[in-house]
């Protein structure tokens, strides 16, 4: 997936981050996650995605906005021959273009898992950095998650890694 900013918090007085996704076939924003303290409109405006949300399957198409509240499990996938065009909407934008701007920045610098994410370390440190932007998964438990990255930003941190635009490593 390659993501366009077209609207940052600094520009919509927090109230608004929108970015643009062009999602390829096979493409998927990994395994069903959550945002803690956002709430996400999903617009797809060509091609079509599968949407999974709170457990429930249904495609995404033209014309058939999607909201999801703070704390809904979801994920998408482009499962059709064509590309996609994704709308997506995140109110309060908190910290948004920070937090993408690293985690596009991690993945491209070369430690990636199997999807294009960042390592563990990585997220760890980005985590840290923004605790109310990140993308928990759904299970298990976010505290348990935060706990678990605490501990390993530890072993980013010593290992040079940083978020905010300042990678040592």
């Amino acid at each position: 997936m390659r993501g366009t900013i077209l609207h940052t918090g600094s520009e919509t007085n927090g109230e608004l981050f929108e970015v643009e996704f062009l999602v390829e076939p096979g493409d998927w924003t990994g395994p069903d996650h959550i945002h803690l303290r956002q709430e996400e409109r999903l617009e797809v405006t060509s091609g079509q995605l599968r949407l999974r949300a709170a457990g429930k399957e249904e495609p995404l198409t033209p014309g058939s906005p999607r909201v999801l509240a703070p704390g809904t499990s979801h994920n998408l996938r482009n499962e059709g021959p064509g590309e996609a065009r994704l709308l997506l909407q995140l109110r309060p934008a908190l910290r948004m273009e920070g937090y993408l701007r690293d985690m596009w920045r991690a993945a491209n610098e070369g430690s990636k898992r199997r999807w294009g994410a960042p390592s563990i370390l990585e997220l760890a440190i980005i985590q840290r950095e923004y605790p109310d932007e990140f993308f928990y998964l759904s299970r298990p438990p976010v505290r348990a998650q935060k706990a678990l990255l605490g501990a390993l930003a530890v072993l980013g941190r010593a290992r040079g890694y940083r978020a905010g635009g300042h990678q040592g490593h």
